[in-house]
């Protein structure tokens, strides 16, 4: 296993002795982990297909009270009749790649409760990401930092809007 340099370092997590690498800077991992690296590898391993030896883990964030699962054709319509505002958790290279139209980015390990859009008469906030794992980390952050008035989320995510053929935004 080669360390240092642009291919970054490694350290076995201690969980199934696997290496693990710091996503946050993929060339650079610390010699020892620590709490904050663990939780943005897990954040980061959530929607990922593929999960680093983390078994029986729970999500990295408190779980949301309320939870109300929004289908892809309530938010096509809610989008087209600016009823719903979306907000897109993925992070700033995610989001720059594709995204659905209209949506604002809040990503998941910066997330910001007090940016997040205050909602209108007759509006809603739903949350996105690629497939709904960080979008209810989110939604648990989002009422946990008292705003109550965010219970939807998108579990298609991206990765569902995109493969029903809908519009992406670049």
């Amino acid at each position: 296993m080669m360390r240092g340099g642009r291919q970054g370092r490694f350290w076995p997590c201690g969980i199934d002795s696997r290496p693990c690498i710091d996503f946050n800077d993929p060339a650079r991992v610390d010699s020892s982990p620590d709490e904050k690296s663990f939780f943005s590898l897990l954040s980061y391993a959530l929607d990922k297909p593929f999960f680093i030896g983390l078994k029986g883990m729970e999500m990295a964030g408190p779980a949301p009270k309320v939870v109300e699962n929004v289908s892809i054709d309530e938010l096509k319509k809610g989008l087209a009749d600016k009823s719903i505002l979306l907000v897109d958790v993925r992070e700033p290279n995610e989001y720059a790649e594709g995204h659905i139209p209209g949506a604002i980015l809040n990503a998941l390990q910066k997330f910001d409760v007090a940016a997040l859009p205050q909602p209108g008469p007759g509006q809603r906030v739903v949350l996105a990401c690629r497939a709904g794992n960080r979008s209810l980390t989110a939604l648990g952050l989002a009422q946990a930092g008292g705003r109550d008035d965010i219970k939807a989320h998108f579990p298609g995510g991206f990765k569902g809007w995109f493969e029903a053929g809908e519009p992406v935004e670049k």
